[in-house]
């Protein structure tokens, strides 16, 4: 995993910029990141019209950055992706805060990562051992 940045911010905490490079290290952030941590990203959403329509068009994708808490993270070895889902603390449109968001996180995907507080012994034991290396193509970019 590349770090491109570290920042130091109130309270003595961090805020990282992470590139995971391979799926290990996607493997390995997941069991990085706790409810509570806030993860940055670009994504898109579905943003609902409110217009003259009497048929829902089920709204347009949008490009934005969005901050969100992490409530949690599931790797997913198969979609080569980390999924972390949360709720939105801030993002490129305020209609948006709030609201709940999946955030992908993929190989060679920057993303912005904020721990909540220490590691605890307790997080430290509910992480397995170390799967098998696997040799997975990487998605396509």
């Amino acid at each position: 995993m590349r770090i491109d940045g570290r920042t130091r911010i109130e309270g003595g905490r961090e805020r990282w910029t992470l590139v995971p490079e391979s799926l290990d290290d996607l493997w390995h952030l997941s069991y990085v990141l706790e409810p509570g941590d806030l993860v940055s990203g670009d994504t898109t959403r579905r943003i609902q019209r409110n217009d003259d329509r009497m048929r829902d068009t089920g709204g347009e994708r949008e490009p934005m950055s969005v901050t969100i808490t992490v409530d949690e993270s599931e790797f997913h070895k198969f979609a080569n992706r980390l999924r972390v889902s949360g709720t939105i603390e801030s993002a490129s449109r305020e209609d948006q805060v709030g609201h709940h968001h999946t955030l992908n996180v993929e190989e060679h995907a920057k993303s912005k990562s904020r721990k909540s507080g220490s590691q605890t012994s307790e997080n430290a034991s509910r992480r397995p051992s170390m799967p098998p290396k696997t040799r997975m193509s990487p998605s396509p970019q």
